[in-house]
Parts: structure tokens; sequence; C-alpha cells
């Protein structure tokens, strides 16, 4: 998991964590929690077929498109989501805890693409924790989200509410203000845009990305 083609995702519950990992797989270099942790999850295995670019992003986006809910299911957004289960066997607590092995899929695929792991945990010590034991990879920190949170838990129905963390002002990350960024269609575009060169990746971005974004946005009204 070490790996300068990871970036750890640190943010409190119904943050709107894997809704930025999605935007940011907007990028032909980068990918999303797809379906590759063998052998439970294996439906998106097709992203190491011998397949063209436009393809892989074509059934990519079509994927990420699949994670917005009808109006009818919000209280089943869970169900729809991509996460660290499907691409990594388990959440990153559990994988630095066992230090068990990773499907030899996941690997490829982060041989090839940007990839990202989730850290629902960001206080200091947790995320400076995952720091030392994650040197090479990058860092996205969620932060002033206590807004977009309530609207989100409230649309989900969350009962019980998660326990929300104190966010760490201590890492080396780049910081998204949720409150003061979600919502605005293109202020979040934008700032996805300066996520992906601090990620070191192009800014080009399929052109879905709005349309995503707004819908996204628009189920949160």
């Amino acid at each position: 998991m070490n790996h300068p083609n990871l970036a750890v995702v640190h943010y409190n519950s119904y943050a709107g964590g894997k809704f930025w990992i999605n935007c940011l797989s907007h990028s032909s270099q980068a990918v999303p929690g797809l379906c590759v942790a063998a052998p439970k999850h294996i439906s998106d295995l097709w992203l190491l077929d011998d397949l063209d670019t436009d393809e892989i992003q074509r059934r990519k986006i079509a994927r990420i498109n699949s994670t917005l809910p009808p109006l009818d299911r919000l209280q089943k957004w869970c169900e729809f989501e991509l996460g660290c289960s499907q691409f990594w066997g388990d959440t990153l607590k559990n994988l630095l805890e066992s230090n068990r092995d990773i499907s030899e899929y996941t690997i490829q695929l982060l041989d090839r693409y940007q990839c990202f792991i989730v850290n629902h945990r960001p206080q200091n010590a947790i995320a400076k924790e995952i720091c030392d034991q994650l040197p090479k990879t990058k860092h996205i920190l969620l932060t002033n989200a206590t807004n977009f949170q309530n609207i989100s838990m409230s649309k989900k129905q969350s009962d019980p509410w998660p326990m929300t963390y104190h966010t760490t002002s201590e890492i080396d990350a780049f910081v998204v203000d949720v409150d003061n960024t979600y919502m605005d269609v293109d202020r979040t575009i934008n700032r996805v845009k300066e996520c992906l060169e601090y990620l070191g990746l192009g800014t080009d971005l399929d052109p879905n990305i709005h349309s995503f974004v707004k819908r996204y946005f628009d189920l949160h009204e």
C-alpha cells in the first residue's frame, strides 16, 4: 500500500469523501473504489482487459454515475456507493492492523492509476500514524463539513449519527473546505482540478463531471 499512486482521503463520515474521490476519478489517470478485490468483488476487472482508453473511461464514468441513487432510494444510498471494501477488500484501519495481503488486481491497478483509500478517523494521532506507516502516499483532508454532514445525514436518515472526530491540522495534505466549496458546482470542479494538480496529474476531466456534480448536489437540496 505504501505507493506514490495512493492518496489517503481523511474525513468524517457523511462529509462527501467518496463523492470527492468520484470527482477526481473523472480524470483518465484515476480510479474510484471499483470492484476488483477478489474473490468477492470482481465485476470491474475489465479495467485490466486489453481495452482502449476511451472504452475504459466510458465504463468508469458509467460506474461513477451509478453511485447516485434515485430520489426514492436516498435512504439506501450506501448500497450504491463505491468504496474501500470493493477495491481494497477491507478498511484502511483493518488493512494496516492486520498487514494482510491485498488482491493482485488491486496492486496492478495501483501501478497504473491514481488510487484512493479512506480514513474515517481524521484526528491528529491517527492521521500522523498513517503518514508514518505510508510515507510514499499523498493525503487529502476534508474539513469544515458540519453543515454538509447534517444535510447528508438527514437525507440518508443516519441513525444513530456517526461519531465525529476533530479533524487534524498537522499533516501535509490538500485541504478541501467542504462547507465553502460543496453545493457550488463551478467552485467544486475548480477545486477538483487544483487537487489533481496537487496529486501530480493533469487537470483534464471527463465532460460528465458537470452533470455528475450537479446531480449529486441536487440530491442534497
